[in-house]
């Protein structure tokens, strides 16, 4: 046994020693405190009193408690959505595969709305093989799924207008519809437990962006049954995907083709048009199928309780989308169905009222936008990656376009853990959330009603109503995934990673010189038992501005503005701003900057050598764990009576850079801000101080200005771009 010891010995000895992995900053700063990571995050226990309980709310999403007591692997989520996107949408992958469409959609929201499903296939089904009229074998199938027949005279008219189709396009056209008939059976039986009065009730009167408790809403949430939905929303995407590339291959090689069919079916109609300019008004078709041309949408790809599937199919062309009236979904959306505008390129304009452009209210609602074109996105409420009990996902394939909402969109997760995700692959992007309140009529109590509750550009707000008859319904996730590009965000309150109830927010954003701005509880922020995140990657040079808007006239009973952001907590929630590099400004004029507050954690981490600035509020900012009075139980031991909750918990507002020269600076309202005298480069700080009045009490705070290191568990990945 000896030589075998000995050979061993000698081989190990001839391995060159392991490079040193950098100085793990969180878990100096944790130390500093006499913390481990283990400390982080939040495991409520039931027999907390007047707690917020998970048993307390009703829909909380699965992934919620896990991501809450664990929130560092918040990034992981959020990087596999972009890492999916960027290896599914690559053009190399789609040239070899069909599901690149499909498998994306399921890492941004399928997988986040029911775990029931694993991303392999779709489960669409094929055609039988060798059919002689396959259109007029499809059209039989979707009078089936209806339960009926379709009858002979019919059948004759498909044949012969069929034929006046080139023919390598019947097989793809039939497989198309073949598919939705069978995602139709799972859209109907996903809600057959839901009594048709209350669905109904539910689409004509219940505006999704001011739910409200009602007894048609307990019931469908309790009944609706979202692995079935996922299943109809899945095979849905995959027939639009695998159409789209058969169609478009036969248009190219038939030429112009001139068509103008409708068919009628059980499940709505079916229009089939040319390659020509064409106008649609058709919103009560199954399935419009548009070879291409610069085409006009007054209506259409809304499904509802009457129409369970809902598609638009247009291969290519400058299109314009226009129409639905206020409660009326279109352009993708899904109310107590599935709906689908599958866009395959061009310079396209969308434009709606609200549940439209990716917009899900007991559904699935999905707008996919081919190609690299400027588009422009405009829509009131409830769009644009909005979901409320269901999911709604918006999807652009790049390009410089323009997104432009009122509120709830743009990643939006609603009440009834709706998944809301906006998804764009690339472009100088430009994503808007009206501030001003006398425009949306939403305002916000922080900002004196001047400002607007957006809920958007990455944001879940659930419904609280422990303080009404106490039927509270989580928010779910809300997320804007944007790849590439020097990008401008710009909203009012509670937006850009902003949690609210349950909710967790996120953005992320794979690179680029870009600009985030907003006033309120946005960036990396939220209240009440949340996440809210934000992780930008690559070295663009980026600006973070919380900022007091200049609406007229000016208010003197504003409360609150230009604060509660870039890594802020109150009550329980998990703030995270991560920027990778670059020269970056960060401001803020009140409680901003890791500040943790009510049992919260707040990490704020600048993880490149660029040289940054921090324009932050003394005292309220920088890395600071906010003490509060009534948690000194030596102080005021009845406090205990109350609110024994708040003694469980811990405050941690963690402010970390590791390189650079970078300045920090104390917010001042004259715009002369001057050097703070506690945050320095090239030095560390706590927050309380140690010997000061509000030193412990479980509330801590430390800034770290360091040269070198990171945090692992926001570098398990390799750089966007860089994956083999």
């Amino acid at each position: 046994m000896k030589p075998t010891c000995i050979a061993a010995a000698v081989i190990l000895a001839s391995v060159p020693p392991l490079a040193a992995d950098p100085p793990d900053r969180l878990a100096e700063a944790l130390s500093a405190v006499a913390f481990e990571r283990s400390d982080l995050g939040c495991r409520p226990k039931t027999w907390w009193s007047r707690f917020g309980h998970f048993a307390g709310t009703r829909r909380i999403p699965f992934f919620f408690p896990d991501l809450f007591a664990e929130p560092l692997r918040t990034y992981e989520s959020s990087r596999v959505m972009a890492g999916a996107m960027e290896r599914y949408l690559s053009s190399s992958y789609r040239a070899a595969n069909e599901d690149g469409a499909f498998k994306s959609a399921y890492f941004l929201g399928f997988t986040h709305l029911s775990p029931a499903h694993r991303g392999y296939r779709a489960g669409v089904v094929d055609l039988p093989p060798d059919l002689a009229d396959p259109l007029a074998a499809a059209m039989e199938e979707l009078h089936r799924a209806g339960g009926g027949t379709a009858g002979a005279d019919l059948l004759a008219r498909v044949r012969a207008e069929a034929a006046t189709l080139p023919g390598t396009l019947h097989r793809p056209m039939a497989l198309f519809l073949w598919r939705l008939a069978g995602a139709h059976r799972w859209a109907e039986e996903a809600f057959e437990a839901v009594p048709a009065a209350d669905q109904t009730w539910i689409a004509a009167e219940q505006a999704a962006h001011q739910i409200e408790y009602a007894p048609a809403l307990r019931r469908a949430s309790a009944e609706a049954d979202l692995v079935l939905l996922t299943n109809a929303a899945q095979q849905v995407l995959q027939a639009a995907e695998s159409a789209h590339r058969q169609l478009s291959a036969a248009v190219d090689s038939a030429g112009p083709v001139d068509a103008s069919i409708l068919w009628p079916t059980p499940l709505g109609r079916v229009l089939i048009a040319g390659t020509g300019a064409d106008e649609h008004r058709c919103g009560d078709c199954l399935a419009v199928i548009d070879l291409g041309g610069g085409d006009t949408y007054g209506a259409g790809a809304g499904a509802g309780p009457d129409q369970r599937i809902a598609v638009i199919l247009d291969l290519s062309g400058d299109d314009t989308y226009r129409g639905g009236g206020p409660g009326e979904p279109v352009q993708g959306a899904g109310v107590f169905g599935a709906g689908l505008l599958w866009d395959g390129g061009g310079n396209d304009s969308y434009e709606a009222e609200g549940i439209a452009q990716g917009s899900g209210f007991f559904g699935a609602g999905i707008l996919w936008d081919e190609g690299e074109g400027a588009d422009a996105y405009r829509a009131r409420f409830s769009a644009q990656g909005a979901g409320y009990f269901g999911l709604g996902l918006l999807v652009d394939g790049g390009g410089d376009d323009t997104y432009y909402l009122w509120g709830d969109g743009q990643g939006f997760g609603g009440p009834g853990g709706g998944i809301g995700v906006l998804g764009d692959a690339g472009g100088d992007d430009t994503y808007t959330a009206e501030v001003d309140a006398r425009i949306t009529g939403r305002g916000s109590y922080h900002t004196a009603n001047r400002v607007t509750s957006s809920h958007a550009q990455g944001a879940a707000i659930g419904r609280r109503a422990d303080l009404e008859e106490g039927y509270s319904w989580a928010g779910g996730l809300g997320a804007l995934v944007d790849l590439s590009g020097d990008d401008v965000r710009r909203a009012g309150n509670w937006a850009l990673g902003s949690g609210y109830w349950f909710g967790t927010g996120l953005v992320y954003d794979g690179g680029g010189d870009d600009l985030y701005e907003a006033v309120y509880y946005s960036m990396a922020s939220g209240a009440h038992f949340c996440i809210g995140a934000i992780f930008d990657e690559g070295d663009g040079d980026d600006r973070y501005r919380l900022v007091d808007p200049p609406l007229e006239p000016r208010s003197e009973t504003m409360n609150a503005s230009a604060g509660a952001g870039l890594a802020f907590g109150w009550d329980y929630t998990m703030g995270l701003l991560v920027d990778k590099g670059g020269d970056d400004w960060y401001e803020a004029r009140i409680i901003s900057g890791a500040q943790a507050m009510i049992r919260s954690t707040a990490i704020l981490a600048d993880l490149g050598s660029g040289s940054d600035t921090y324009v932050l509020p003394e005292g309220a900012g920088g890395g600071h764990g906010a003490f509060r009075d009534s948690y000194a139980r030596d102080r005021h031991p009845h406090e205990i009576g109350y609110g024994p909750y708040s003694h469980h918990g811990t405050n941690f507002g963690f402010l970390l850079d590791t390189g650079g020269e970078d300045r920090y600076l104390n917010y001042s309202d004259t715009g002369e801000h001057p050097p703070s005298a506690v945050w320095k480069d090239g030095s560390t700080w706590l927050q309380p101080a140690p010997g000061s009045e509000e030193y412990g009490f479980d509330s801590f705070g430390v800034g770290m200005d360091v040269e070198g290191g990171t945090i692992p568990e926001f570098t398990v990945f390799a750089p966007m771009g860089e994956r083999e």
